[in-house]
């Protein structure tokens, strides 16, 4: 007893600051401190890697390299979904860490002490959890891209489908009208069958060089007078205000938003022959296109989600309003309903062109 109270006594003078000397606690802080220094020092490094290094495979290898550069690592190994590596030589002493589908195995010069064992286990925790954080993120970088191809086809097969709409009204009036008025039927195909050509070969060029397509812009005179042609045989009436001239506007918008809106009230009338439509334009230091028709408002559960996602509905509210209202929004514009109620239903595509 009297050995075990001399040397608890030691100990203590020791541990504490005597005479300038700085005792054993300094010693003890000092050896701590060693130990977490190099360690600190490969986390920096491996958060640094994890924000220039997009693909989780090469950020293990890069990470686990890092590794072989702590002074009690020998060397390693590495399992990360199909790909695998190593760094360093191997040793009898190692240290493993698993995390979902990520493997780390680290070899060591020598036998691991508990402090050192548990900052291994630290290491390969965080490595393991930045491992799976760019897994998600490459997750959702091909999600966002399937889904973005997935958006464009729809919106090509929706531009598709109106174009087909034309040929059919083409079609049906060959049929009703080739004898009986042949030089009105044959004006009325060299005014539409270019622009039919002319709006395929726009489509065709979406899938081709779809990076460059918004970027087309036209004088807003010439987009609207090219829009009335185009329409002036569907029974559309169209008012125009002021226009001032040399003002460039986004054909892609644009056009999506007339075609869209006037092949859905064109739906309307042929539910209902006497349903008027009109289209207004102006474009000054603002820009208005509107829409309007004198048919029955748009169903409550078809607006609770009109321009927030493709929506299920025969009369012409599904795809193409979303795809266009999401485009109207990346470039600057809003298209929004101005009025529901039976006899006057109005869409407006709208925006500042100040600084555009």
């Amino acid at each position: 007893m009297i050995a075990i109270a001399v040397v608890l006594l030691v100990l203590s003078i020791a541990w504490n600051p005597r005479a300038g000397f700085a005792g054993l606690s300094m010693y003890f802080s000092r050896y701590l401190l060693s130990i977490g220094l190099p360690f600190e020092q490969w986390l920096f490094f491996l958060a640094e890697l994890s924000q220039v290094e997009s693909r989780p495979d090469h950020l293990i290898k890069e990470a686990s390299a890092g590794l072989a550069r702590l002074p009690w690592v020998a060397g390693g190994s590495w399992r990360a979904g199909d790909h695998s590596g190593s760094f360093g030589a191997e040793s009898k002493n190692s240290v493993d860490y698993t995390i979902e589908q990520m493997n780390l195995r680290v070899f060591t010069k020598l036998p691991l002490s508990p402090s050192l064992s548990w900052h291994f286990h630290l290491l390969g925790q965080l490595l393991g959890e930045f491992y799976v954080a760019k897994v998600r993120e490459q997750k959702l970088q091909q999600q966002t891209y399937v889904q973005a191809v997935h958006e464009t086809g729809a919106r090509m097969t929706h531009d598709i489908k109106n174009l087909l709409q034309s040929l059919n009204v083409l079609c049906s009036a060959i049929e009703r009208d080739a004898e009986d008025q042949p030089g009105e039927l044959v004006a009325l195909l060299r005014r539409q069958l270019p622009v039919v050509t002319q709006r395929l070969q726009q489509t065709l060029d979406k899938l081709q060089k779809p990076q460059t397509d918004s970027g087309r812009f036209e004088q807003a005179k010439s987009w609207w007078d090219r829009f009335q042609k185009t329409y002036r045989d569907r029974g559309v009436d169209f008012f125009t205000g002021e226009i001032t001239a040399g003002v460039p506007l986004p054909k892609e918008l644009f056009d999506s938003a007339g075609d869209n809106l006037i092949q859905n009230a064109l739906r309307k009338r042929k539910l209902d022959e006497a349903v008027a439509i009109q289209v207004r334009f102006h474009c000054t230091d603002t820009v208005e296109l509107s829409v309007c028709d004198g048919g029955e408002p748009v169903p409550a559960e078809i607006l609770a989600g009109l321009f927030k996602g493709p929506v299920p509905s025969s009369s012409g509210f599904g795809i193409g309003m979303f795809q266009t209202a999401r485009l109207a929004e990346i470039m600057g514009f809003s298209l929004g309903l101005t009025s529901n109620t039976r006899g006057a239903v109005c869409f407006s595509l709208k925006g500042n062109l100040k600084g555009k």
